[in-house]
């Protein structure tokens, strides 16, 4: 019964690059829930289900690793991946010859999982990705993992108890000259990947994703004190929801719908004009903050399904 308790267990499943088996801590996600989250979707606090619980922070566990080949992930790749022939074949033989690779991979090694192991592994999962040519990166999962160690770089400068950059990070430079090393720049790489990927991507077909996307892409540039890109986004954001819900207004005028049907439109048309609520209250408090201040952005744009 004790090991229920546990805030996680572990599991071992082959790697999406090698096949071999690997393990890593996996969080029993029933025992803690989003309490408080920032704008831009970072879990500023967790609520813990049980009080005997030995509680940890969930961030530290979303890469998972494999110690033989060095490829890091998101969990969600180890655990379904993908059916295609993988695109990173090819990096198995940086594993001896790339200097910031085997830093990284060495850091990491078979070490419990705390704030620098969790920075480590963003960035090996970061540098994985990046080893393939501009063309063939997924320019969404970079976003997201840029974003991540924007993240953790905000969470250093809000923990008074860590007050310098980690050690390991200021060697890392040493070989990777131009990585990310503030929340400024994660955020710089993050829009750029996210920007790139709204181009090229399928998963941005939608108005909902749309609409989250611009966003999130204007509280970001905020945040960095973009007012002006932050300014277009809020434009962009904005334009797109009236054209949402003017296209949900027309689906109800001019069709002929049954109750649920109607009611499911209405639900929707509901929401649109929270989307368009969100986007007036951001572009307000942008207009009203000085050049230095980050305005607060709107929560997180609700599902339409």
């Amino acid at each position: 019964m004790k090991s229920l308790m546990q805030p996680h267990f572990n599991r071992t499943v082959p790697c999406p690059l090698c096949n071999r088996p690997c393990t890593n801590p996996k969080l029993r996600d029933t025992l803690f829930f989003p309490e408080e989250i920032d704008p831009d979707k970072r879990v500023r606090r967790y609520q813990w289900v049980s009080t005997v619980c030995r509680t940890v922070h969930p961030p530290h566990y979303y890469f998972w690793h494999c110690p033989r080949c060095g490829y890091t992930d998101e969990s969600s790749t180890f655990l379904s991946p993908p059916r295609t022939p993988s695109r990173f074949r090819w990096v198995l033989p940086h594993q001896g010859r790339d200097r910031t690779f085997d830093f990284l991979a060495d850091f990491v090694f078979d070490r419990e999982r705390d704030f620098d192991v969790a920075l480590g592994l963003n960035y090996l999962a970061i540098h994985v990705q990046e080893l393939l040519e501009p063309d063939s990166r997924d320019s969404g999962k970079l976003g997201r993992f840029y974003l991540r160690l924007a993240w953790a770089y905000r969470e250093l400068d809000e923990d008074l108890s860590k007050i310098e950059t980690p050690e390991f990070v200021q060697a890392l430079t040493r070989f990777w000259p131009n990585a990310a090393v503030s929340e400024h720049e994660a955020i710089a790489q993050t829009i750029h990947y996210l920007e790139t990927g709204y181009y090229h991507l399928s998963s941005y077909d939608s108005p909902l994703c749309e609409i989250d996307l611009f966003l999130l892409l204007g509280y970001l540039h905020a945040r960095i004190g973009d007012r002006g890109p932050a300014l277009r986004e809020a434009s962009r954001a904005m334009g797109r929801a009236l054209e949402l819900r003017t296209s949900l207004y027309q689906l109800l005028r001019f069709n002929e719908v049954d109750g649920g049907e109607r009611f499911a439109l209405e639900a929707k048309i509901r929401k649109a004009q929270s989307m368009i609520e969100r986007v007036v209250d951001f572009k307000d408090s942008l207009k009203e903050a000085s050049e230095n201040a980050i305005p607060h952005a709107p929560p997180l744009v609700p599902s339409l399904a």
